[in-house]
């Protein structure tokens, strides 16, 4: 496989599309309240956020539903805590920059793809 193929969740192989089209720009978000997530969703237990700039959020954010859905999606920096439990967990694409963040991610089927961590300190966990 080349540099430009990559792999779907069955496990085989995709052609990435240099032409696709661009994401959309990102809303700014000033303020995540994690505790009312589901006004971004538009299914029952099921969390969603895409195309957002989150300027600053609950600390910690705990996200917790039967499926969260995470793209595209530039999360606030430093000393920040993101609690993330769900039996299906989708991560793409998702810049989480600044020192001192932790991320707790728990599910049944986690599937994390393109995401970019920088700062002094991340803690993941990822267990299935």
């Amino acid at each position: 496989m080349d540099r430009h193929s990559s792999i779907d969740e069955a496990g085989n192989p995709i052609d990435n599309n240099r032409n696709a089209p661009k994401a959309p720009p990102r809303e700014i978000i000033q303020y995540l309240n994690c505790s009312d997530l589901k006004k971004y969703s538009l299914a029952e237990d099921t969390i969603q956020l895409s195309h957002l700039n989150i300027i600053a959020a609950d600390n910690p954010c705990i996200m917790k539903a039967s499926v969260i859905i995470l793209k595209n999606n530039i999360f606030p920096g430093h000393g920040y805590a993101y609690n993330i439990t769900g039996k299906r967990i989708v991560m793409d694409n998702n810049e989480f920059k600044g020192p001192e963040q932790n991320h707790y991610v728990v599910g049944n089927n986690v599937h994390l793809e393109n995401n970019t961590y920088q700062g002094n300190l991340q803690v993941h966990e990822v267990e299935n």
